[in-house]
């Protein structure tokens, strides 16, 4: 117990910075807003979420090059320095897109000031997000995660109050994310200072075009991550009343706080299998984790299925709150191992590795199906 409280760090707290985010602002969004403008509000995060893809899953090549830079190596400094220009350049271009889309676009019927104050800061957020990554490989790890864990906090304590105390509207809240996204940036680039991994760097002049080539391979992981939580909210939206996009929000909440506890577990089994060493020791550590993950999975899928959203109906408000079996029978039961992908990834019996033929890239892709039950078409529903 005590080398489990050891392994719980910087992370641990970011993402419960998160989980508290959706546990407890929800409630409070659903009952200050209504169903309409929080489900509205929901569908525009939803959509605007698609910028996370648009570095093209860049984040995950350039490791090898990013240290060989490091050591001085003046090839790799010319090709990390390339990479992280087109980067830049991916998610600026992504960001500039999706606001000219939602300027020609009516999405849910939100206002369109809006819809481009919460595009702008995503496009913040995936920029620092992208930087983070490489950070983690110059072992800068915990300045990355103390700045994502003050901006999460600010994040919330902002919202917090001006939803209790001022009873504020979605626009407000978009505005504390965009400043929050700003404060992020500038926090890590103060906390995490690297010279080739400035903000202002260049490496414009000669981008490195044949890294596209990788992007079939390294876009797994942020397009996986989008499918997952996001694209149900925006199908759903074209058909499914607010109630339902509300309920599927909280639902995904409540696996959220699973999945967490999940990946907990999990960070823990991989450090204990690598200690162990070769042998039955490291079989039955993952034997361990796959059962565990896989119990408490579901467990909470029986007991939401079971209790039909009378916990929902209680932590919610009942107006807000629509059958939530449906919703919760169209998730995997098993959704929880998916937390342990990444270890087992390297956890092979025979003591194996998969191995890519370009050390540069590091794939960590997930896959996800949905088996829902679709109800006859109607006009998409407008959240006003």
């Amino acid at each position: 117990m005590r080398s489990l409280l050891r392994f719980l760090s910087l992370t641990t707290l970011g993402q419960l910075c998160a989980l508290v985010n959706q546990l407890v602002l929800l409630p409070l969004e659903l009952r200050i807003w209504g169903t309409a403008m929080a489900a509205q509000w929901f569908v525009v995060l939803s959509t605007a979420n698609l910028i996370v893809i648009s570095d093209l899953g860049l984040r995950s090549s350039g490791h090898a090059d990013l240290l060989k830079a490091t050591a001085g190596d003046p090839e790799a400094t010319r090709a990390f320095r390339a990479i992280w220009a087109l980067t830049r350049l991916m998610i600026g271009l992504g960001t500039l897109l999706f606001l000219v889309y939602f300027t020609l676009t009516d999405v849910a019927g939100a206002p369109l000031l809006l819809s481009l104050v919460i595009t702008a800061s995503l496009g913040c957020d995936t920029l620092t997000t992208t930087r983070g990554v490489w950070l983690d490989t110059l072992d800068q790890f915990n300045s990355v995660e103390l700045a994502y864990l003050g901006t999460q906090a600010a994040r919330i304590l902002l919202s917090f109050v001006a939803l209790l105390g001022f009873r504020a509207p979605p626009m407000m809240l978009a505005w504390i994310l965009l400043i929050t996204s700003f404060g992020w940036l500038i926090a890590q680039g103060l906390l995490s200072r690297s010279p080739l991994l400035a903000y202002g760097a260049g490496g414009f002049r000669t981008p490195r075009w044949r890294s596209l080539r990788d992007i079939p391979f390294v876009i797994t992981d942020p397009a996986s991550s989008w499918i997952r939580l996001s694209l149900p909210v925006v199908v759903f939206a074209g058909f499914m009343p607010a109630a339902f996009i509300t309920t599927y929000v909280a639902v995904r909440a409540a696996f959220g706080a699973a999945r967490l506890a999940a990946m907990q577990l999990a960070r823990y089994a991989s450090v204990q299998y690598a200690r162990q060493g070769r042998g039955d020791s490291q079989q039955t550590v993952a034997v361990r984790a796959i059962f565990a993950t896989t119990a408490l999975g579901m467990v909470v899928a029986s007991v939401a299925i079971v209790d039909n959203g009378r916990l929902l109906r209680t932590w919610l408000g009942a107006p807000h709150v629509q059958d939530s079996r449906a919703i919760v029978a169209s998730l995997p039961p098993g959704r929880s191992p998916s937390a342990i992908r990444s270890p087992l990834a390297s956890w092979s019996v025979s003591g194996t590795w998969w191995t890519l033929p370009n050390d540069n890239m590091s794939i960590s892709a997930s896959g996800c199906w949905r088996r829902c039950s679709y109800p006859s078409y109607r006009r998409p529903p407008r959240y006003t």
